[in-house]
């Protein structure tokens, strides 16, 4: 009841229960600190992202895409320790329906990114999900449509060449696949 009285109260009280050994109380303080978008939530949240419950650490990086960066010098790094914690994964039903999602990281020049000095090297990181519905094959080849969302991420020396931390993107693509052998 605290959070609809006193939100400053409530990211005082919800501190103590962000170390709590249950990760489902830590998913529920990190769901609740992120829902209220405060600078000193944030700042709570910021230890979260290297939390072993991997639902915890992705629901403090949701929650962190409003933090203010300059508050908390070593957030890009904390990005990267929990980019390096995922992968790319897939999950396919009756050969038709696949999902996947993919998290990336990687060093760019600042020529690779278009941006000065280009001899410097940045981390960058890209999370990405979507969805491929394959067709039925046809002539030995099976087509597929899909579509995907992703937010690439850049670190806050970036952030006004990209316009922002988190940049959002979107595809719509065909593809298409040797089909299965008889």
């Amino acid at each position: 009841m605290v959070a609809f009285e006193d939100v400053q109260a409530a990211v005082a009280c919800a501190g103590p229960l962000l170390g709590n050994a249950d990760p489902l109380c830590r998913l529920a303080v990190t769901h609740l600190l992120g829902q209220l978008g405060l600078p000193r939530a944030s700042a709570a949240l910021l230890p979260l992202l290297d939390d072993g419950d991997l639902r915890v650490a992705l629901c403090a990086f949701q929650a962190m895409s409003y933090a203010d960066d300059t508050l908390m010098p070593d957030l890009f790094e904390r990005y990267e320790r929990l980019l390096t914690r995922l992968a790319e994964s897939s999950l396919t039903f009756r050969d038709r329906d696949a999902f996947y999602g993919r998290a990336e990281w990687s060093q760019k020049s600042g020529h690779d990114l278009v941006v000065e000095p280009a001899h410097d090297t940045f981390v960058v990181g890209k999370l990405q999900g979507g969805y491929t519905r394959y067709l039925p094959t046809w002539k030995g080849w099976t087509p597929g449509i899909g579509a995907a969302i992703s937010t690439g991420i850049v670190p806050s020396s970036l952030r006004a060449a990209y316009g922002g931390r988190f940049n959002a993107g979107m595809a719509v693509y065909l593809t298409l696949r040797p089909g299965q052998q008889m």
